[in-house]
């Protein structure tokens, strides 16, 4: 399951880059959150399962 999580986090980040680098400069609130979502996504997998382990 992390795996496809983080694998959804990383598909987010390149939507959000490649929105970023290849549209116009006035809508940048979208790419922002695709890469923010994505961050989000590679890293939580690995923050749960560590809190996890210390329970």
């Amino acid at each position: 399951m992390t795996w496809f999580l983080r694998l959804v986090g990383l598909l987010a980040i390149l939507a959000g880059v490649s929105l970023w680098l290849f549209t116009e400069m006035g809508l940048l609130v979208v790419p922002a959150l695709l890469i923010a979502v994505g961050v989000v996504l590679l890293v939580a997998p690995s923050v749960l399962l560590a809190l996890v382990d210390l329970t």
